[in-house]
């Protein structure tokens, strides 16, 4: 029998696209109505109900065009048996 794992980690990456990004030392940021999005903004991951199982953060970021700022993230001890998850930068 295989043992299933209690946690688990969720890593990805976010886009985000605007033609006003601002060129930071540690790569892209939002400004505007983007300026929260930047590295080091809180991703969350949630349960089925909404509820907060996880926290994460926004980590390096690079400009991978005029217009598109790439965050890569990691959320580690994701509990493992909530069926249907939610991730999302707050």
């Amino acid at each position: 029998m295989v043992a299933t794992p209690a946690t688990f980690m969720v890593q990805g990456t976010f886009d985000l696209y605007d033609d006003n990004l601002y060129l930071a030392s540690d790569g892209c940021a939002g400004q505007g109505g983007y300026k929260d999005i930047t590295t080091g903004a809180a991703v969350t991951i949630t349960d089925a109900t909404g509820a907060i199982v996880a926290l994460g953060r926004l980590d390096s970021a690079s400009l991978t065009s005029m217009i598109n700022c790439t965050f890569s993230f990691s959320v580690s001890d994701v509990p493992a048996d909530q069926g249907f998850y939610g991730v999302e930068d707050r």
